[in-house]
């Protein structure tokens, strides 16, 4: 759980190491998500050509003191626009929005403020993933049973779910999303074992389709 203090330390690092988004857009504080703080910059988005990233702090403080909570209302609002604008979206966030098939983490987003970003995703068929990594282990769902995916690619190197049992076993690794000239949203994982009795690097497994990018 972000702390009273945190905000502010973030905010300064931030500043300090010149990784300052490049248009600090987020909610500041109050607003009709009713934060304790301001945001703006731990909660941004921005568009490159034809895709609109939207990254969401998931433990944004509520003056409630609600535990994984984020601006859902200012997520709804982006999304909003950038579907206006005919651009494929991405948010991103740490926590996972609703729980993964093969594997539950013990703390996704904050049911109320989750459940208004699953709508927001929903209403719009241009949001094509929500990417996050809460839950050590790699799992590919349907938000929907339509639209968007929920990337949960959080075995990377942390000590992996033991209720994780995947078929083929365990495996540590990262994905790639590629957009094609074609327009074609390609998701291509690698793995390697967790446990080998040497350690190799990842490999490309299946690519899976996402879709295709807006327009």
């Amino acid at each position: 759980m972000e702390s009273l203090h945190t905000t502010e330390v973030w905010n300064d690092w931030i500043k300090t190491n010149h990784l300052m988004p490049t248009k600090p857009n987020g909610p500041k504080a109050g607003g009709p998500d009713d934060l304790t703080d301001d945001q703006s910059t731990l909660n941004f988005s921005f568009a490159s050509d034809a895709v609109h990233f939207v990254c969401l702090n998931t433990d944004t403080r509520v003056k409630d003191g609600r535990i994984g909570y984020i601006p859902a209302n200012w997520a709804k609002a982006d999304i909003d626009r950038a579907h206006k604008a005919g651009k494929t979206v991405f948010v991103l966030g740490h926590r996972n929005v609703v729980d993964g098939i093969t594997a539950k983490g013990d703390a996704p987003i904050e049911p109320k403020s989750g459940g208004e970003l699953v709508k927001a995703m929903q209403s719009s068929p241009n949001v094509m993933a929500y990417l996050c990594a809460h839950v050590h282990a790699w799992d590919v769902s349907k938000v929907n049973v339509n639209w968007p995916w929920q990337i949960i690619d959080g075995n990377v190197g942390s000590k992996l779910e033991k209720a994780w049992k995947p078929e083929g076993g365990t495996t540590y690794g990262f994905a790639v999303i590629e957009i094609h000239k074609s327009g074609t949203v390609m998701l291509v994982p690698y793995f390697r074992k967790e446990v080998s009795d040497t350690v190799e690097p990842a490999k490309p497994a299946t690519p899976i389709v996402l879709g295709k990018v807006a327009g």
